[in-house]
């Protein structure tokens, strides 16, 4: 049986999300944590279950929000999350944040470039380059 995983990403993380060194990880709560470049920039990976997160960032300044839409639309449902715990790893190259039987995502430390691995061990996204527009 597949599993169908969903990646939900805000556009003002897509230009320029680890184009860079990551400075560190660290927590935020149970199903977060906030990746901070050398240059402070903070994202933030948000589990809604075992096999659904979320990447934000807002260079701009503000914490994790709803998406925004013009015009304006609901974007995410009422409930969307299930229980689920992530934990984080960290390396001599990279940083691991996993969430509780679910996805597993590296993060290269030197480049930032990030790999989604699945519950059985399969690599089903490897970043090769930084995002660029």
């Amino acid at each position: 049986m597949k599993r169908k995983i969903m990646f939900l990403v805000s556009l003002t993380f897509a230009a320029t999300m680890w184009a860079q060194e990551v400075k560190e990880v660290r927590p935020l709560n149970r199903q977060a944590v906030e990746v901070i470049d050398r240059e402070g920039h903070t994202t933030t990976i948000d589990f809604y279950g075992p096999n659904v997160f979320r990447l934000f960032r807002d260079d701009k300044g503000g914490i994790l929000r709803a998406p925004e839409a013009t015009p304006p639309a609901a974007i995410l449902v009422d409930q969307p999350r299930r229980s689920t715990s992530v934990n984080i790893l960290d390396n001599d190259t990279f940083y691991t944040i996993s969430s509780k039987n679910g996805l597993r995502i590296d993060i290269a430390k030197a480049s930032g470039l990030m790999s989604v691995i699945n519950d059985q061990g399969k690599t089903i996204l490897r970043q090769t380059e930084p995002v660029s527009f």
